[in-house]
């Protein structure tokens, strides 16, 4: 199953870059991408292996492989996408998320 980031607008999410590829082949041309697994904590759902090319992620995620990013998904007035830093309360929740996977 694939999602997409207008999927996740105002959700609470983990995002866990697994790969960084700097040549990915698109409708567009060549960009560079982040394959990662996306924790929907808002919906509940996890999506592995997931592609994300949106500039701000990429470059945000691209050094930093296996690492959880939490945070809430949210549009911008352009079309674009930028990730907001999770709150305290918002990191407890989404780590209790986490830990539910592993039961």
């Amino acid at each position: 199953m694939v999602v997409q980031l207008q999927d996740l607008d105002g959700h609470l999410v983990v995002l866990i870059p697994t790969l960084y590829d700097p040549a990915i082949r698109t409708k567009s041309g060549t960009t560079d991408a982040v394959f990662t697994h996306v924790c929907d904590v808002t919906a509940g759902e996890v999506f592995r292996d997931q592609m994300i090319v949106a500039r701000q992620f990429v470059d945000g995620m691209r050094d930093h492989l296996l690492h959880p990013f939490i945070g809430v998904v949210r549009r911008l007035d352009d079309g674009g996408f930028t990730f907001d830093s999770a709150r305290d309360d918002q990191r407890d929740v989404a780590r209790d998320f986490l830990n539910g996977l592993s039961d």
